[in-house]
């Protein structure tokens, strides 16, 4: 203890010096022997490591690589993969899908199933407001063409 800290002591009492003296003594080491955990106990936590590892192996050798179809549910595949009743449940109140690649690809989609129903009409209007039309029936093909290969 520094003598700054000794001289505070003496001016507190003699009744904070049981107290100091307990403090210091948990931080002490000499005459301590760290107590080893029981046998039963190491035996449990490597038991448990052990469980780990098997589950975790388990795991990793039963997992599969994903399948291609997958990634079809992509925002970017819907207009690809026919799946009219999900881009119309997509579409966002203002008649777009989020972003104009997508409303230029979905709007050319529900041209190709309908062209005459209010999803369609609602995203030719957000894309005239914009400049913009839908792609055309041969890029959507295409679009169509790659992510089936």
């Amino acid at each position: 203890m520094t003598k700054d800290l000794e001289n505070t002591l003496v001016e507190l009492g003699p009744e904070y010096a049981g107290l100091v003296g307990r403090l210091r003594a948990a931080y002490e080491t000499e005459g301590r022997r760290p107590q080893a955990a029981p046998r039963r106990l190491l035996f449990l936590r490597l038991f448990v490591a052990a469980c780990l590892v098997v589950a975790c192996g388990v795991v990793f050798l039963k997992h599969e690589a994903p399948s291609p179809r997958l990634f079809t549910s992509s925002p970017y595949t819907l207009a690809l993969t026919s799946s009219i009743r999900a881009i119309i449940a997509s579409q966002k109140p203002d008649g777009s899908w989020g972003n104009d690649y997508l409303t230029r690809q979905n709007a050319a989609a529900l041209r190709a199933a309908d062209s005459s129903g209010v999803p369609y009409k609602k995203a030719l209007r957000y894309l005239k407001s914009k400049g913009l039309s839908p792609i055309s029936a041969e890029e959507l093909s295409s679009r169509i063409l790659l992510a089936n290969n």
